[in-house]
């Protein structure tokens, strides 16, 4: 026990872990997206969740270095620089580690919150913040450092994005983000249900919209079954690329009749709901009601084909759509 104790306060096995995921590139092989990689990896929220999981079974430091090098290498995924991206993926499967660089009010700050900025100056970019963190730093070839370009204090409002059955959350999501002292600017509707404005069920909202789709749901229910119950075959389709499917089937969590008879919080209050503009993007037929529903309150609808997975299937296409939409909203 000695031994291990001295181990753990010399952080040996920390060293020896890192080494061991450089050899056999294991966070190489849930983080490096399909386009990008070298060595048929293939990004998947799915695995890189049951990945993390794996390290409960040890404990929060070995996770420590997966932790900060999601979180410095999605700014990079995210942006448009596209060697960049080539050169960190490339980093990445040689073994290399990245860095996270951010400054805080305070210690767990939100980065909506950041006061965090860097300014032009003839010497270069500098960087200022009362508090600093920066995660890896010892051990990272890259690192991501996020702040505000100096001269834009106004914090942006949020635009919440919901797909499918999240859709009839929006209203309550909206009301925790103002609780936190977020500002919302509007709600999207990706392929989703718009709430009807009184607590209602799934199944209730379901019948608003889809009248047969809700019957034939409610039989099923009654009889014990679950929802969806969709299959690889069932997508295949609608999602041509294997792996993809398989992510989106894997990640379906089939449900019985109480999660569909549950009320769903609605807010009350003097303000009402919508408190923010709102619009809806379509990318199935299934939606169409729900479209026709949103053109009537006013709202931008923008239609595109796809199918209810299109954010899988094309998410840059989808991306470039959801900003068209708040452009109008």
């Amino acid at each position: 026990m000695a031994a291990l104790k001295e181990e753990d306060r010399a952080e040996t096995w920390y060293a020896d872990w890192v080494e061991y995921q450089a050899k056999h590139r294991l966070y190489a092989g849930v983080l490096s997206p399909k386009a990008y990689s070298s060595h048929g990896c293939q990004l998947d929220l799915l695995r890189l969740t049951r990945f993390w999981e794996s390290f409960a079974y040890f404990s929060p430091a070995h996770a420590y270095s997966l932790h900060v090098s999601f979180l410095g290498l999605f700014p990079i995924l995210m942006s448009a620089n596209e060697p960049l991206k080539r050169e960190s993926v490339a980093r990445l499967e040689g073994g290399g580690l990245f860095a996270f660089g951010v400054s805080e009010r305070a210690h767990g700050a939100d980065l909506l919150a950041n006061e965090f900025t860097v300014r032009d100056t003839p010497a270069g970019r500098v960087a200022d913040g009362a508090k600093c963190y920066i995660g890896n730093a010892n051990a990272a070839g890259l690192m991501s450092v996020l702040g505000k370009k100096g001269g834009t204090n106004r914090r942006s409002p949020l635009v919440l994005v919901a797909h499918s059955g999240a859709g009839y959350l929006l209203p309550q999501l909206g009301v925790t983000q103002r609780a936190a002292r977020r500002a919302v600017g509007g709600y999207v509707f990706l392929d989703a249900g718009i709430p009807a404005p009184r607590p209602s069920t799934r199944l209730d909202l379901l019948a608003a919209e889809h009248p047969a789709m809700a019957d034939d749901l409610d039989v099923l229910l009654a009889a014990g079954g679950r929802f969806p119950p969709w299959t690889a075959d069932d997508l295949r389709e609608l999602v041509p690329d294997e792996a993809l499917r398989t992510a989106v089937v894997d990640s379906v969590r089939p449900r019985g009749r109480d999660f569909f008879t549950e009320v769903l919080p609605f807010p009350t209050g003097e303000i009402g709901w919508p408190d923010a503009p709102c619009g809806l993007l379509q990318t199935s037929a299934a939606y169409a009601a729900t479209a026709r529903s949103a053109r009537s309150r006013g709202w931008p609808v923008i239609e595109r084909d796809g199918g209810h997975f299109a954010s899988c299937v094309d998410p840059h296409g989808v991306a470039r759509d959801l900003l068209a939409l708040v452009d109008r909203m």
